[in-house]
């Protein structure tokens, strides 16, 4: 959404409406598939994986269960939004592109990155993430698992409400540990703006991606991605609707 009204950040360019976007983010997954696997075969082999290879895609999918569960999550993305295009009204903030070009990018960005990103994060880094959290701990002599088991998730447990406490406290740490882990970098890819707005982006997402592993494990991986590029189409457009309101950057309509 940055790119639509703040000029730190440069718009996409617009040849990447088509299969280029979509290919960037498949190449990018396929190679963490292959990197994946070798680490879960590897891994399999000095400890019990938490997770079958396949185990995600066995749950049953109930998409618009998902998305009446999780109503709230495209309310929030709504008035947020809304809050931050106001807020770059009142400083005269220029948009980069023009409104209707600012809905065609967001909604193709949305669809290719709630697909690939749900695929890398709620599938194949958490089965990566097991024999990893096991080496670190065999390295510190237990500390990983205390650090998880003691302070990392059970603060997570609480902070989100309870909704992820079957997996969260499942009698095998690595289970919880791998969630905990993998939604960390899922906070960390948003990292891209710096002060307070990055402060709030990071945690933001770090709340969405726990309510996304929600949706994975009780509503199925079809029912995350489905969200996911709902909640991004909601912001983004949103973003770019407000932004008719803005003046154009010089040189842009």
């Amino acid at each position: 959404m940055a790119w639509i009204n703040d000029p730190h950040f440069a718009p996409p360019p617009t040849n990447v409406i088509g299969l280029r976007a979509a290919f960037l983010q498949a190449q990018f997954t396929a190679g963490a598939m292959a990197s994946v696997t070798v680490v879960y075969l590897v891994g399999s082999i000095w400890i019990d994986q938490p997770f079958g290879f396949l185990e995600v895609w066995r749950i049953p999918n109930d998409i618009p269960g998902g998305i009446a569960d999780t109503w709230y999550l495209f309310l929030w993305g709504l008035a947020v939004t809304l809050l931050i295009s106001v807020i770059a009204i009142v400083q005269g903030i220029p948009r980069l592109v023009p409104p209707g070009t600012a809905v065609g990018l967001g909604v193709w960005e949305s669809v290719n990155a709630g697909f690939f990103e749900e695929l890398r994060y709620r599938w194949l880094f958490l089965l990566s993430a097991p024999p990893g959290l096991a080496l670190l701990n065999l390295i510190t002599f237990g500390l990983v698992e205390w650090l998880y088991t003691v302070v990392l998730v059970p603060l997570a447990d609480t902070v989100t409400l309870g909704i992820l406490a079957p997996q969260l406290t499942s009698d095998e740490w690595l289970v919880g540990a791998a969630i905990v882990s993998v939604n960390g970098g899922f906070r960390a890819m948003h990292n891209d703006q710096k002060g307070i707005g990055g402060i709030f982006r990071l945690v933001n997402a770090w709340f969405i991606g726990m309510l996304l592993f929600y949706l994975l494990f009780n509503y199925g991986l079809w029912a995350a991605i489905v969200v996911h590029i709902l909640y991004d189409i909601v912001v983004f457009t949103t973003a770019a609707l407000m932004s008719t309101f803005l003046r154009p950057l010089q040189g842009t309509w």
